[in-house]
């Protein structure tokens, strides 16, 4: 289900404090230095200041624009809250996301339910 801005930035926020508890705190800055120096794209399991969420499935999985540098940057990449984000981005940017979930419904491999969340089967 996609994100208003509000809720995409309270998301954030949410994520953030989470992944502030969870590193040892003297070494939070010298580790979203190094990952967010890293290529966008690159797998993490940790939420990064540098990700914008973008949708949620309501169960601890978001979508998330990667805003770090690199030939990937602007990639959506898919964060679980048990694994982070271990996957190679499925979409190259958010236009190409749109287009994919728009051909899906035209084809019925997808459809939305009444609340505006796409299944699919």
């Amino acid at each position: 289900m996609p994100y208003p801005i509000a809720e995409a930035l309270k998301s954030r926020r949410l994520w953030m404090d989470v992944a502030r508890k969870v590193a040892p705190l003297d070494q939070w800055d010298d580790f979203v230095n190094s990952e967010n120096n890293r290529p966008a794209g690159t797998v993490c399991e940790t939420w990064l200041p540098a990700w914008l969420p973008v949708a949620t499935n309501h169960g601890g999985g978001n979508l998330l624009v990667d805003l770090r540098v690199g030939p990937k940057s602007g990639c959506v990449m898919e964060f679980y809250r048990d694994t982070g984000a271990l996957a190679q981005p499925p979409w190259a940017d958010v236009a190409g996301m749109l287009d994919d979930i728009a051909e899906r419904l035209e084809e019925n491999e997808a459809e939305l339910d009444d609340l505006g969340r796409i299944d699919w089967p």
